[in-house]
């Protein structure tokens, strides 16, 4: 960000309350702003100022050519909002001003902390974060937008492919986090989950079997069980009882 919008400003804070805190930290953010700086303006003279990329001839499969259109009302006009937001907000919270600030103060009046460095230190850091800034947008407009500059001279393969982000995701998913899933797709899920659903299911149907060969539908085997029933209770009783 840089002045008059309103990322540079909250960036200043940012790197102001990091000085306070650690000057290496600080530094840390310089180049972070650095870096954004260039990749936010790497993005902005691609996308507009780049070539039409959606001309170009599809391979079979591919969609089929379309061309972009601006956005309906409803998604244009809170763009809109945001946009004078993003350009102007910052000048609510100048020094000296501090209007944003003393709005908040009633909600983080406990978490407010005093910086230990004085106005001009501060205008002394909010010029090395715009110069930072400054070398990134000028770096990606000669590499970009003018084409002064090859892309492989500040960009090594590393950094252009996105630290290998994307690539080191790829290899653990498709290496241990597919082995681990087939682990968990054969051994978890298929024999202790689904054996545990399957052997309930097993066990109900084998004591079925069981006890369906006491249901035999004759009315003497029935009166048989009854009647060893009965003596069984009898001898109990007399057990219990001592008359033997």
């Amino acid at each position: 960000g840089v002045p008059p919008f309103a990322g540079f400003w909250s960036k200043d804070e940012i790197l102001a309350a990091a000085w306070d805190f650690s000057p290496v930290l600080w530094f840390v953010g310089v180049v972070t702003a650095l870096l954004t700086a260039y990749y936010m303006s790497r993005q902005v003279f691609l996308v507009f100022y780049g070539e039409a990329r959606w001309k170009e001839k599809k391979g079979a499969g591919e969609h089929a050519p379309a061309t972009p259109h601006e956005s309906p009302k409803l998604m244009t006009v809170p763009l809109v909002v945001l946009a004078v937001l993003a350009a102007v907000g910052g000048l609510l919270n100048l020094p000296e001003v501090y209007t944003l600030e003393h709005f908040l103060e009633p909600v983080f009046e406990d978490r407010l902390h005093a910086l230990g460095i004085t106005g001009w230190m501060q205008v002394a850091l909010g010029v090395v974060a715009v110069a930072g800034s400054a070398v990134g947008i000028l770096v990606a407009r000669s590499i970009y937008l003018k084409r002064t500059e090859p892309a492989d001279r500040f960009e090594p393969e590393f950094l252009r492919r996105a630290w290998r982000f994307d690539e080191s995701l790829a290899a653990f998913f498709g290496g241990p986090g597919r082995a681990f899933a087939s682990f968990t797709s054969r051994i978890l899920d298929g024999r202790v989950i689904d054996g545990a659903v399957n052997g309930v299911a097993t066990l109900v149907r084998q004591g079925g079997t069981r006890l369906r060969v006491t249901q035999t539908g004759y009315i003497r085997n029935y009166a048989l069980g009854m009647a060893a029933g009965a003596v069984l209770l009898l001898g109990f009783f007399v057990l219990r009882t001592g008359l033997v």
